[in-house]
């Protein structure tokens, strides 16, 4: 048998199955009345679309009337200064950008250095190649072409951040190693005459 009851928060009409009684009173139409009737309700202001919602002390710190006004305040937009031309740009509020353009982003890099400190070799970002090896670069700038990729780029000084042109030589890979071999020896044998000089003194 359906019974009939007002609930006694928003004074709405509904139907339940329960026959009332003294514990199962049936005051509520809804989950959301019976828990505004436990919690002091008040109004609050969505700042997002400026729109009343009624809230509860429960929810105190609820700021949006919506998950869509929650989601649309994440990604609104903020104003950034451009740091190469200036400009005032808009970009969202998640969004790590930080140039207005692609083109200012390349005029700030241009020519920006990289020391690898795996290898010790020096790389410089370039327009239209990104990072390449400076040492390569230079030596295909002499050229006027592309270097193969059997042509090596040697540093005759032995310091591989020195990338003038008297430094470089285009050798094979054979010679390469030769020359890599010879350097590591002669290194070796230079920290050895160090040693016995610094132990022996004049002796020597």
């Amino acid at each position: 048998m359906i019974y009939n009851y007002v609930c006694s928060k928003c004074g709405k009409k509904f139907e339940r199955w329960a026959k009332p009684s003294k514990t199962n009173a049936q005051k509520y139409c809804s989950r959301k009345c019976y828990e505004n009737s436990r919690w002091k309700s008040f109004e609050s202001t969505c700042p997002v679309c400026k729109n009343i919602f009624i809230t509860n002390s429960r929810n105190k710190h609820k700021k949006y009337c919506s998950n869509n006004c929650k989601h649309k305040a994440k990604i609104r937009d903020i104003v950034k200064v451009c740091p190469v031309c200036n400009k005032e740009f808009l970009s969202k509020k998640y969004n790590r950008k930080t140039y207005c353009s692609q083109k200012c982003w390349y005029d700030h890099y241009d020519g920006n250095k990289k020391i690898n400190r795996t290898t010790g070799y020096t790389k410089i970002f370039v327009k239209g190649f990104g990072n390449v090896l400076e040492h390569r670069y230079i030596m295909e700038q002499k050229l006027g072409r592309k270097l193969k990729s059997w042509e090596q780029v040697h540093h005759i000084n032995k310091n591989k951040s020195d990338n003038s042109l008297k430094n470089l030589i285009i050798v094979e890979p054979k010679e390469h190693n030769i020359y890599t071999i010879m350097e590591r020896k002669i290194n070796k044998l230079e920290k050895e005459l160090k040693f016995y000089k610094e132990k022996y003194g004049n002796k020597l």
